[in-house]
């Protein structure tokens, strides 16, 4: 139950990190640089079942964009703000889930009567951060975030926004390990939940680092020269979509859950790029009615929604990634 907890804060926590982390130094893997930047990953998961072939995949740009800093106050301030967009495309040997009647690609339920109800899937997300130093140790930021998922078949309404709130607190042991810890409030498709996600940043020494938000992305990295690194990494990518082309409403939900290798380079001073291969621990693309959400005082009924579409197979994970600082 409590993973699908962190699954559902996946879905606009990752954004809103990187910006909580405005006063330290090296973004989290896979998450748009800190002060402000771009990103831009692309990820592919294949996936195998009853004989058929299709392919997950899933583009992500992230900006962010600093509105307002000052450091030259015994407080230092930054603001920042941003946009996320993520994209799912779902495809195969035919049009993946445009007909219940076609070959069912892995997608249909056992039944052999529904399917995932759309093959691409949109979601935007705008986060803000305000980040004020208490002292030279300690920082404080404020963090919200708005968005929505969906296929784009109908008009936005205001059931289809995504919305989080939060507060992090920032220390700084020393130049070479911070944390802190981020109490969210987070409303999805699939309810609303509360929960603490703490997060560090450690050089251990001139060639090992480690980075963690916990549990959604942990990467211990060794430098294998100055623009170069390889690690280890293992982490959570979770998305919600509305499905507004259903008689129904329904909704969709991606989670995967995976562990692997990283490589990064600098390819010149502000530009990095990264390569994950991975295998998935656990993945799931599944849609509910829009009824099968959870309250706030009741995480256990997440496991005991009802699904009207369910795919957990396994899979290889391939992904690339540029980002520029700025």
């Amino acid at each position: 139950m409590k993973r699908n907890i962190f699954f559902a804060m996946a879905i606009i926590f990752l954004p809103v990190l990187t910006m909580a982390q405005a006063i330290n130094d090296g973004p989290l893997q896979t998450l748009a640089p800190k002060l402000g930047g771009i990103s831009i990953t692309g990820m592919m998961a294949p996936i195998s079942k009853n004989g058929e072939n299709f392919l997950i995949g899933q583009s992500v740009v992230d900006l962010s964009v600093p509105v307002y800093k000052n450091f030259k106050t015994s407080h230092p301030v930054i603001f920042k703000a941003g946009i996320r967009y993520q994209g799912l495309l779902l495809s195969g040997q035919s049009s993946v889930g445009a007909d219940p009647y076609e070959s069912n690609l892995g997608l249909n339920d056992f039944s052999g009567q529904n399917t995932v109800g759309g093959k691409t899937f949109h979601s935007f997300t705008i986060p803000l951060s305000y980040t004020y130093v208490l002292s030279p140790s300690k920082n404080i930021t404020a963090i919200a975030a708005a968005g929505f998922g969906g296929d784009l078949k109908k008009s936005l309404v205001s059931s289809d926004l995504i919305y989080t709130a939060g507060l992090r607190m920032g220390f700084h042991q020393n130049r070479n390990f911070k944390y802190g810890i981020t109490l969210l409030y987070n409303k999805t498709y699939s309810g609303v939940y509360v929960i603490p996600i703490p997060d560090i940043d450690w050089t251990i020494n001139e060639k090992w680092n480690l980075s963690a938000a916990l549990p959604i992305r942990t990467t211990l990295r060794y430098m294998l020269n100055s623009s170069q690194s390889i690690g280890a990494t293992f982490g959570l990518n979770a998305g919600e979509y509305r499905l507004n082309n259903e008689t129904t409403g329904k909704y969709l939900q991606f989670q995967q859950m995976s562990g692997g290798i990283v490589y990064d380079l600098k390819l010149w001073q502000n530009w990095k790029i990264n390569i994950l291969g991975a295998y998935t621990m656990m993945q799931k693309l599944q849609s509910f009615d829009n009824d099968q959400e959870v309250s706030l005082n009741n995480f256990g009924a997440l496991k005991d929604r009802k699904t009207n579409y369910s795919n957990q197979s396994k899979s290889m994970v391939i992904q690339g990634g540029i980002s520029y600082q700025f």
